[in-house]
């Protein structure tokens, strides 16, 4: 689970990086507006960087849930049923 969180922090800064650059006042970078893609609420002929913000939120929840996961280790005699309604949770948040 961590290395997992350690390579979405990273496509995460990535990710921060390139929206930056999508900034109007920078412009160096774009993501393709497709046909019929909405923009921006408050300027709809600017696309919002839908890539780049779908990748902050999963790294975001991987994260959370890495802090979750790491409670396993301090579990009584490498188990006991105190953590059974955090892994419930987690089960139900990945699996929709």
């Amino acid at each position: 689970m961590n290395i997992l969180v350690f390579i979405w922090a990273n496509l995460d800064k990535i990710a921060v990086k390139l929206r930056n650059l999508q900034r109007g006042e920078i412009l160096e970078a774009e993501e393709m507006f497709l046909e019929g893609q909405t923009g921006s609420s408050v300027m709809s002929y600017e696309p919002n960087p839908i890539i780049g913000e779908r990748i902050a939120g999963l790294a975001r929840l991987l994260r959370s849930n890495a802090l979750a996961v790491l409670g396993h280790v301090f579990l009584w005699h490498e188990r006991d049923i105190s953590y059974s309604s955090v892994e419930r949770v987690i089960i139900l948040l990945k699996t929709g």
